[in-house]
């Protein structure tokens, strides 16, 4: 079934929903979405593209070596 097709049975069942729990649920879920999404879009752009590679240069030297001596 395609995604168009899976909202659309979505969107059907809960049309018929009864349950005032069930609707509260889903409209939290929703809520909380939204709010996840905005709140990442407040990281974008923090760094610049020298500091970003100082960054990912900083993360593969100090996390990417394994010393086997450490496990010991």
């Amino acid at each position: 079934m395609n995604l168009k097709a899976r909202k659309l049975d979505i969107i059907d069942e809960i049309l018929h929903l009864e349950d005032e729990n069930t609707i509260l649920m889903l409209e939290d879920a929703l809520k909380n979405k939204k709010k996840s999404k905005k709140h990442l879009t407040n990281y974008t752009d923090i760094l610049s593209s020298k500091e970003a590679e100082k960054m990912k240069k900083a993360i593969k030297e100090g996390c990417e070596v394994i010393k086997t001596d450490e496990w010991k």
